[in-house]
C-alpha cells in the first residue's frame, strides 16, 4: 500500500526564527489539500499547491505580527507526493516569481532571521 505524503513548508524557517524573538508564540498554521489550490500542479505523480500572503492583514493574522512590513513575503507551499520519487524543496535552487517576471531567491535562515529580529 502506497503510503501519501503531505509535506507542508509555510516558511517554517520565519516561525522559528520569530519564536526565538520576543514574545511571540508560534502556533500551526491551516492548509488545504494542495488540489484546493488554484495554482496547483502536477510534478512527477506529486500534487502542488501553494499559497502566498500578500495581504498584510491577512499576514498577521496567520503568522501573530506584521511579517510584510518586517521585508518579508511568507509562502505556504503544500504537497501529496503520489509519485514513485522523493520530492525535496532545495531553498538555494527556489526561486519566486512576481507579476512582473522578477526572480526572487528564498530568504536563508540567517537572513530571515535577522529581518524578524531587526523589526521587534
Amino acid at each position: 500500500m502506497k503510503k501519501n505524503c503531505l509535506l507542508f513548508l509555510p516558511i517554517a524557517l520565519v516561525i522559528f526564527c520569530v519564536s526565538c524573538a520576543t514574545s511571540y508564540k508560534a502556533t500551526p498554521l491551516p492548509f488545504k489539500h494542495p488540489s484546493a489550490y488554484p495554482n496547483t500542479v502536477n510534478v512527477a505523480g506529486a500534487i502542488i499547491g501553494s499559497k502566498a500572503f500578500v495581504d498584510k492583514r491577512e499576514a498577521k493574522r496567520a503568522f501573530g505580527f506584521d511579517i510584510r512590513s518586517a521585508g518579508m513575503l511568507p509562502v505556504q507551499i503544500v504537497a501529496d507526493n503520489r509519485g514513485k520519487n522523493r520530492l525535496s524543496i532545495i531553498a538555494n535552487q527556489t526561486f519566486l516569481q512576481d507579476k512582473e517576471g522578477n526572480l526572487w531567491p528564498v530568504l536563508s535562515d540567517r537572513f530571515a532571521y535577522e529581518r524578524v529580529t531587526k523589526y521587534f
